[in-house]
């Protein structure tokens, strides 16, 4: 018996060697002062294409092509061509003749990631004056460098094959190599999405554990979810290989259960028709065996265990329904009320079994035009010294704060909320929603003190933020960027000093005594800003020390109260 063993030269040296092939040939036709012509892949006198007839249905055409060069295609208003210049996916589209929309869609998701781009199609000083193109794809398994000449078919004195956006070139040349990778443009109008995106970047499948925790969210979350096959020539060994698992071209399968077996990830896949599948895992549910023989046989033939191995290879397409379980709800309103300043309304439950609820509260009053910074942490167990221990913590911009569902194991929980820096004196409406009766949770308004509200956000600033610890001043600094806002805490853990601290975007100083911690800042920030945008100075001293400056520190807002370290 002999074998065979091929040894893959690193992808490096592949692309090396070709550099030096290419600047040595460039050398040669400079001195001739000729351009490369690539004999290899130069009979394409048409090309074939899908356009409406006159009843309005599909048949492919032939249209006459000739090879151009660049300059011949390239628009004058747009001066001199190239091979890109700050490509943009909209930038990206089929020809006037090639129906690869399969193909152009796959480059579209490339046009922004600028280091793949430049793997794929280096650009070269030869490119331009001697018309050599390497184009590296990842075809057999390894990476290859296809070289191709710079001339493109054309029609009518336009890229028929991909557009040449503002005379940027890299598109059609890709369309050109992967062309000559299967001997023919015509044989680009039955191709895969999938098939391209391992072409285009190496990865030729996807990660069978992040696509099983992936499904297995999605069927956690009460999500609907089907799956397709793709559409595949007649005849093509893909074709073949999809019906000997007994699956259908082009054909949805629904997808109802997962389960492990022996180490296997398996998917139960239901099919609309009686294919008869060879269910090598049984039973089918985990009620299989109390069903009649009549549903039993039924649901063989409809239903079948499927690896997730095998999920990824023949299936294209998975799509997800995002839906709403029939909920229980209740709805409060909670009013503004005029009691101690220092206290403020805060719903609460109590629930006796473990239970899965949704939360959704907004102002009253509030015009809808208005979005705001929504703040909703969720503690269970808190007294009226302590916010208790925070479970959840909820942040949107928006006009209202709506939470996925989630389970509440027994107890007493507490839900403070925050819009916009403020959370005394608000009019709220509450919705509490639960795919279960609601009966047997207790739902009801206490009165907090305000100092524990500040607890509950400064705690989540804690739990979320970065961290900046100065050991020598006895200073921790925690930074939070939430959406729209920037969220700034300082932590004063001195037995004796005084800080008093100031962002660098107004002359307000703020004091924090001793083993204490305050919200320093909310900021607005845009996307573009950062941490670094804003600066915090601050100094140390005792009070005794420079009394005058304790005396003109300016008031502190709700949010900004010291709050002594536990």
């Amino acid at each position: 018996m002999s074998f065979k063993v091929e040894i893959l030269p690193d992808e490096k040296d592949v692309f090396k060697q070709s550099d030096d092939e290419c600047e040595q040939l460039a050398k040669t036709l400079r001195l001739s002062k000729q351009v490369f012509f690539d004999l290899e892949f130069h009979d394409v006198s048409s090309i074939i294409t899908k356009v409406r007839n006159a009843t309005g249905y599909w048949v492919y055409s032939r249209t006459l092509t000739t090879w151009c060069l660049p300059r011949e295609i390239a628009e004058q208003e747009h001066g001199k061509w190239c091979l890109y210049d700050d490509p943009w996916p909209f930038h990206v589209g089929q020809g006037t003749n090639l129906d690869n929309n399969w193909l152009i869609a796959v480059i579209q998701t490339i046009a922004r990631k600028r280091e793949l781009l430049e793997h794929i199609l280096p650009m070269r000083d030869y490119t331009k004056d001697c018309g050599i193109v390497q184009v590296r794809l990842f075809v057999d398994g390894k990476w290859q460098v296809i070289k191709i000449d710079f001339f493109l078919p054309a029609a009518k004195g336009k890229s028929a094959t991909a557009t040449t956006y503002r005379n940027q070139f890299w598109v059609a040349f890709i369309v050109k190599a992967y062309a000559k990778v299967h001997n023919h443009y015509v044989k680009m109008l039955a191709g895969n999405a999938k098939v391209a995106f391992e072409c285009l970047t190496g990865y030729k499948k996807a990660n069978p554990d992040l696509m099983w925790r992936h499904l297995i969210e999605n069927l956690s979350c009460s999500r609907l979810m089907v799956a397709s096959t793709p559409l595949l020539q007649k005849g093509s060994d893909e074709k073949k290989m999809l019906y000997e698992m007994k699956l259908k071209c082009d054909e949805t399968y629904s997808i109802l259960d997962f389960k492990t077996h022996d180490d296997n990830q398996l998917i139960l896949i239901g099919s609309t028709g009686t294919d008869n599948h060879k269910n090598e895992f049984l039973p089918i549910y985990k009620i299989h065996n109390k069903l009649s023989a009549a549903d039993q046989l039924e649901a063989e033939k409809r239903l079948f265990w499927f690896r997730i191995q095998d999920f990824i290879r023949y299936f294209d397409y998975l799509y997800i329904c995002e839906y709403k379980e029939p909920m229980f709800e209740k709805r409060f309103l909670q009013q503004a009320k005029k009691t101690d300043s220092c206290q403020s309304e805060v719903l609460c439950l109590h629930i006796k079994k473990r239970q899965k609820i949704a939360f959704e509260v907004c102002s009253a009053g509030i015009d809808d035009k208005y979005r705001l910074p929504l703040i909703l942490n969720i503690h269970r167990e808190a007294t009226n010294d302590n916010c208790g221990e925070l479970i959840q913590c909820f942040y949107q911009y928006d006009i209202r704060l709506t939470t996925e569902p989630m389970f509440l194991d027994p107890g007493t929980y507490s839900l403070f909320f925050v819009s916009d820096r403020k959370f005394a004196g608000l009019s709220l409406k509450w919705h509490v929603r639960s795919p279960t009766s609601l009966d047997s949770v207790a739902i009801f308004f206490n009165l907090f003190p305000q100092s524990v509200f500040i607890k509950s956000l400064q705690t989540m600033i804690a739990k979320n933020g970065t961290v900046e610890n100065n050991k020598k001043d006895n200073i921790v600094i925690y930074k939070l960027l939430k959406e729209k806002n920037a969220h700034f805490m300082m932590e004063n853990s001195s037995e004796a000093n005084y800080v008093r601290v100031n962002m660098n975007l107004s002359e307000k100083w703020l004091s924090i005594p001793p083993m204490s911690r305050s919200i320093i800042a909310i900021i607005p920030v845009s996307d573009a800003e950062k941490y670094d945008d804003f600066k915090i100075k601050y100094q140390i001293c005792s009070w005794y020390k420079n009394p005058l400056n304790w005396f003109y520190d300016s008031p502190v807002d709700q949010l900004e109260c010291p709050i002594p370290l536990n």
